[in-house]
């Protein structure tokens, strides 16, 4: 990459047989400090883009593991279970950049979602993520984090394939509880459930018929558990939703390698005083949400989510993990 071309953000990725269009724009790290990357560029919508072309043949070197910026770590989810808080807090931690749901990154993985391009650049994948992650890491100048969209962790293999020695979490809550967020603000993949062209319908089918709302759901929680479950457990963290925030400083920071003081933990306490996608302070909704759950979703739930889950949980526990190097990953995830 051009001298000094890490102050521009990738904003936008377009893969063609060629090579990829990556569209950027110049927004400081600094800047970056909206509950979404998407919203962070809508707030600079002014600012001119340049688009650069890469060939594939640029990125043959990033068939490499050792090739690139890598993220301190990587945080996945099931959608609706504060994520959204631990980036906030995350950001609490001096020199860290925290990206939450980078769109350059979900508009790769989309590709996948369509079996004629999977099949057709399923093998560039790996090294065209590493690609992307290290133009982000360049833009961080800095040690970073990445928090990726509830959909994307169905691809976690294929991420894990990326970045091998990135430590990673896997946030979850109460399926019933989820699933009354999901129908108030539906996700994504929740939004295509009446579409004709639904990708994500084998997801959810994968785990029963997905004919209702209900089951739908269920079903794609269950694959988002069951895509975690594939990956090596030694470098992950079960983030549970009761645990927070308190699961930040005493957990994801010290499994990402992240060194806090104590007036960064205090900071951190202080943010999560306040609901991370809506200011104000923030009201627990556990048992409100377990109220209004209807009778359809606590079956589906119970009888597809829930076990997804335990399945999942289990496999936490038979994968005992080591002592991680965290030394090692500190200095692979902050090359730059």
């Amino acid at each position: 990459m051009e001298k000094g071309q890490h102050l521009q953000f990738p904003a936008t990725v377009k893969r063609t047989n060629r090579g990829l269009h990556v569209g950027f724009v110049p927004i400081p790290a600094k800047a970056f400090v909206e509950p979404f990357v998407h919203e962070t560029l809508a707030n600079h919508a002014n600012l001119e883009r340049t688009e650069v072309f890469y060939p594939w043949e640029k990125l043959a070197a990033y068939h490499s593991v050792t090739v690139g910026a890598k993220p301190a770590g990587i945080i996945m989810h099931a959608a609706r279970v504060g994520s959204t808080l631990q980036i906030a807090c995350l950001r609490c931690s001096k020199g860290l950049t925290a990206y939450s749901e980078p769109t350059v990154i979900n508009d790769l993985l989309h590709g996948l979602l369509i079996p004629a391009q999977t099949r057709a650049w399923r093998a560039e994948m790996v090294a065209a993520l590493r690609f992307i992650v290290d133009l982000i890491g360049q833009h961080a100048s800095g040690p970073f984090v990445l928090k990726l969209r509830s959909w994307n962790s169905l691809f976690a293999p294929l991420i894990s394939d990326a970045f091998p020695m990135t430590p990673w979490a896997f946030a979850v809550r109460s399926p019933v509880e989820v699933g009354v967020s999901i129908e108030r603000k539906p996700p994504t993949w929740m939004r295509t459930f009446t579409d004709a062209d639904n990708p994500f319908l084998p997801f959810a089918a994968a785990h029963g018929d997905p004919r209702s709302h209900e089951t739908y759901f269920a079903g794609m929680f269950a694959s988002f558990c069951d895509a975690i479950g594939d990956i090596d457990k030694r470098l992950g963290r079960l983030i549970r939703y009761e645990d927070l925030p308190n699961a930040v400083w005493e957990s994801v920071c010290p499994h990402f390698g992240i060194l806090l003081d104590v007036n960064e933990i205090n900071l951190m306490k202080s943010v999560a005083l306040y609901d991370a996608k809506l200011g104000g302070l923030f009201v627990p909704d556990a048992q409100p949400k377990q109220a209004a759950a209807s009778a359809a979703l606590r079956g589906a739930a119970s009888q597809i989510a829930e076990p997804a889950l335990r399945r999942l949980e289990a496999k936490f526990l038979e994968e005992t993990a080591p002592r991680t190097d965290y030394e090692q990953h500190y200095c692979l995830s902050h090359q730059t």
